[in-house]
């Protein structure tokens, strides 16, 4: 059973597509636990898990962080809260990071690229 010390399901229903938590793994949990611990403060998801076939309907290739269960976006729409998302991703050891006006992707992926940033 996958767990969050600070993230509920009811969150993950609310994500588009609407998921669960157990549709993600308990390594990425672990680390938006230990992100939205040094934050600080509350944080939003827009997104996290999202199937192949839902991927590919947006033309995308399917094998990002979401599909792979290691990826989820945090509403972030101020220079400040995204400074301090990203200060605390890269504490944590997080390697994979989306920049986009309105959210941070956060992504853990193991078999992705690592050590990259990308804007949207």
């Amino acid at each position: 059973m996958i767990t969050s010390k600070y993230f509920k399901e009811e969150e993950f229903k609310k994500c588009s597509p609407p998921c669960s938590l157990q549709d993600m793994t308990q390594d990425h949990m672990n680390l938006l636990d230990r992100i939205r611990a040094r934050y600080g403060k509350a944080m939003i998801l827009t997104s996290a898990f999202r199937s192949v076939a839902w991927e590919k309907s947006k033309g995308r290739s399917g094998s990002g962080d979401h599909p792979n269960r290691t990826g989820t976006d945090i509403v972030s729409k101020d220079g400040t809260s995204k400074m301090g998302i990203i200060k605390a991703a890269i504490a944590e050891g997080c390697n994979r990071i989306g920049i986009h006006k309105d959210f941070i992707h956060i992504g853990s992926g193991k078999t992705l690229p690592q050590n990259v940033v990308w804007l949207y």
